[in-house]
């Protein structure tokens, strides 16, 4: 008679058993080497380095990691949980927001007690053969190599600050950590570029969610720590992009009056992209009151120094008299400098002029030709003009197919002209197919921006349907009645 299989409750408490005493027993043997134990890792410090050992349970082996004290230090300094240093030195080694130190050896399965049939599945003799003897004598082997291990390590790596190991060792955020201790700031920040580029290379992710539904991972919080110690040494260019992160969000919260407050470090130092920063600040009330006398002071410096932006922006304060007395004539000059250097903004308002011979003298293929170069950046109004001369013919030759292509372009972007326009193309069958329904719903887009021209075309579209489909119901009555005579003659 073959004797009975163990069930899945014999083997699993055998296995919880083996756990047991496997904890135990390591805890005894780890205090004969000068290691502490909490839940399934013992750790040691030596050195300036946090050496600890993970074994997560009685079916694995056992793993030796080691950091340095600052990886930690600085990790939670930088992610803002500093009081974490004053936790248990256990929390390095498993703690949720710790870092993982890199791997320097691991051992094979520590008991040997999977079946050769299926890795899954487990053998009762096997499992409850060892002795406490036996598991002590097995964890006194493991405590041996491990601290053979790190007398070998400290040897060739006395000093913890002078330890880079490869990359390829270890966890992103833990290189990250060993160049901003070095000082090389930059280079963290270069990093933090080329880890974004390629997120699928990220092994390990820390995220840190707020109550206003906002997030930050872990290299939000390194390139704010970066950009905000550059900064306050005076680095330029670190002032400028934490006053961009401010403003957008970017690794922090958003706070334009700490934005303002480094776009004005920056823009004190002449930075051009600063000062036109500052500018827009002023400009639209973000951070500060709104000023546009500021704005205009800060636009000039940036436009002086050859900002597309700034040179455009102070052409629109110049042209309304806001800020600074009204002069078209120096309007059109900084307009046409930043339309010389690509800007499709300035382009445009450029072709404006020239369509208008507002502050110049008109010249309509000049502004045709301003609109064409907008519009090929997706400019939307760029884009609306454009088709509307080619709608109206005159300065170009009339074409309806190429009028209907830009003001499709321009109302895809919610250009509320050119989709009132499109709809009456549609309506009309002029340079498309003629559709009422396409109308209707280009004309409801335009409508519901406020646009009173679209409001009124739309109303008209739904009398004519209303119009249309009483038409047809009395039309069907009276075929019904001519239907039911037919049915008394007969």
């Amino acid at each position: 008679m073959n004797p009975k299989k163990p069930g899945k409750r014999e083997i699993s408490k055998a296995l919880s058993d083996l756990e047991k005493k496997d904890t135990l027993c390591r805890r005894i043997v780890s205090k004969k080497y000068g290691w502490k134990q909490h839940s399934f890792i013992n750790w040691k410090v030596e050195g300036g380095y946090y050496f600890y050992l993970r074994h997560l349970n009685c079916y694995s082996g056992a793993f030796l990691y080691v950091k340095p004290l600052y990886i930690d230090d600085l990790w939670w300094d930088i992610f803002e949980i500093s009081s974490n240093k004053k936790e248990p030195m256990s929390l390095r080694g498993n703690g949720t927001f710790s870092l993982d130190g890199v791997r320097i050896l691991e051992t094979p399965d520590l008991f040997d007690i999977r079946t050769n049939e299926r890795e899954a599945e487990y053998e009762l003799e096997k499992i409850q053969k060892y002795s406490d003897e036996d598991i002590e004598k097995i964890w006194d082997n493991v405590f041996q190599q491990f601290d053979n291990e790190v007398q070998r390590f400290l040897k060739e790596n006395p000093d913890p600050d002078s330890y880079f190991p490869e990359e390829e060792k270890c966890y992103e955020y833990y290189t990250l950590i060993t160049y901003l201790h070095a000082g090389d700031r930059q280079k963290v920040l270069d990093k933090i570029v080329e880890f974004r580029a390629t997120p699928d290379r990220m092994k390990t992710r820390f995220a840190w969610s707020y109550d206003d539904g906002t997030s930050r991972d872990g290299l939000d919080f390194i390139e704010a720590w970066c950009l905000r110690e550059l900064a306050e040494q005076g680095d330029v260019m670190a002032q400028y992009k934490l006053g961009t992160a401010y403003e957008e969000g970017s690794c922090v919260h958003i706070d334009n009056e700490k934005a303002v407050f480094w776009y004005r470090k920056a823009a004190e130092q002449g930075n051009s992209s600063a000062q036109y920063s500052l500018g827009r600040m002023f400009d639209y009330g973000c951070g500060v009151p709104e000023d546009k006398q500021e704005a205009a002071i800060w636009y000039r410096k940036a436009a002086e120094q050859g900002d597309g932006n700034a040179q455009n922006d102070l052409g629109i304060l110049l042209l309304y008299g806001e800020g600074v007395p009204e002069d078209k004539s120096e309007a059109i000059f900084w307009f046409r400098k930043a339309s010389e250097q690509g800007l499709k903004e300035a382009q445009y308002n450029l072709g404006v002029r020239y369509l208008f011979g507002d502050g110049i003298s008109e010249d309509k293929l000049q502004a045709f030709t301003l609109f064409q170069k907008a519009a090929a950046q997706g400019f939307a109004s760029a884009q609306f003009r454009l088709g509307k001369m080619y709608d109206d013919g005159g300065v170009v030759p009339e074409n309806k197919t190429e009028a209907a292509n830009w003001y499709r372009k321009a109302a895809e972007q919610g250009d509320k002209e050119a989709q009132n326009n499109l709809g009456v193309l549609f309506l009309n069958g002029e340079g498309v197919p003629e559709d009422k329904s396409e109308a209707e719903s280009w004309f409801r887009k335009a409508a519901e921006q406020g646009l009173e021209a679209a409001q009124n075309n739309l109303n008209l579209i739904l009398q004519d349907n209303q119009d249309t489909h009483a038409k047809g119901i009395k039309y069907i009555i009276k075929l019904m009645q001519i239907i039911n005579r037919l049915k008394k003659l007969k």
